[in-house]
């Protein structure tokens, strides 16, 4: 992807996210200042930044173990909700928070077998 691209997809993702700044009228109780301020921080750090950090850890490691960082996604979602808002984690949400580390560990795990039989492959072993 070139530079070029890439700014213009971070400026579409910024804008789309600035885009929510018109729901503040749905939601008087809060005041202007704290939501603006709430969706401009979303819109940069959790768009532009994110984006930035993701195409950088697909050049770095490669698109499959870049992949695996989404597995991750529901796992936090549980444990921020455990801890911000005392949510009960269930016996459910441990199976499927196993499933999904065994998961990801088993896409790494093959990820790094294929690279280094492909490695082995150039030398000519």
């Amino acid at each position: 992807m070139s530079a070029r691209s890439l700014l213009l997809l971070i400026v579409l993702a910024a804008l789309w996210g600035a885009s929510f700044v018109f729901t503040r009228y749905a939601v008087p109780a809060l005041g202007p200042f704290p939501l603006t301020f709430a969706r401009v921080a979303l819109a940069v750090a959790c768009t532009a930044l994110a984006y930035l950090i993701y195409f950088r850890l697909i050049a770095d490691v490669g698109p499959t173990r870049a992949l695996t960082v989404t597995f991750l996604i529901p796992l936090f979602g549980v444990l921020w909700g455990r801890l911000f808002l005392g949510e009960a984690i269930t016996p459910n949400m441990l199976a499927g928070g196993v499933l999904i580390v065994a998961g990801t560990w088993l896409a790494l795990r093959g990820n790094a077998r294929s690279a280094s039989m492909s490695a082995a492959a150039q030398r000519g072993i």
